[in-house]
């Protein structure tokens, strides 16, 4: 997944125009690199269907939650255990209509590997979240600043007051100028309530 993810990141930082997507299958071809993720989605081949996991498996290995209100509900928790228990490559999908907790998911499986990562004393993996669907990428970086548990004392919350969230929001060029209205919005938003405080 670092692979497919580092060619993403060079096409956004780097080439600054929108690029198809066979451009992303030449970089992959070229350079020879063998990328899991791409070689599942892009495989021909049908692969068998994988036996749900047992309840509780993979208790162990979730290390994060992302607040401390609610615990996840059994299919969320299901969920996590497959997404702990996939191999670099894997692809996991989840769905669910509006309100039944995937956004939740994500957080909590972002908030795993972050743990995960301290623990390791590593750096904490890139997530990309991606949709055709910019209503559904906003979600998870507005829960990032609501849905996250402040936590208390010195190391708790954001260091930065004015940045709500633990994530960035990169919109097609197309949303921009809206993204940015709704940016400035916030911001002039979160300056007036501190000024009233």
């Amino acid at each position: 997944m670092n692979s497919l993810s580092t060619v993403i990141l060079f096409k956004t930082a780097h080439l600054a125009v929108p690029v198809p997507i066979s451009f992303l299958f030449m970089i992959t071809a070229c350079c020879n690199k063998d990328v899991p993720l791409f070689n599942r989605f892009a495989s021909r081949e049908v692969h068998a269907a994988e036996s749900l996991l047992a309840p509780g498996a993979k208790f162990s290995d979730r290390l994060g939650h992302s607040g401390d209100k609610f615990p996840l509900a059994k299919a969320q928790r299901d969920a996590l255990s497959h997404f702990l228990d996939a191999r670099h490559g894997d692809i996991l999908a989840v769905n669910g209509p509006p309100g039944t907790g995937k956004t939740t998911l994500v957080l909590s499986i972002i908030a795993t590997q972050w743990a995960r990562a301290a623990l390791e004393k590593s750096e904490p993996p890139v997530i990309i979240a991606t949709s055709t669907n910019n209503q559904a990428v906003t979600n998870i970086i507005e829960a990032f600043g609501k849905d996250f548990s402040q936590g208390s004392g010195a190391m708790a919350g954001r260091w930065l007051p004015e940045l709500k969230s633990f994530g960035a929001y990169f919109p097609s060029s197309s949303r921009k100028a809206e993204a940015a209205k709704n940016i400035k919005l916030k911001i002039s938003s979160t300056r007036l309530s501190q000024k009233s405080m």
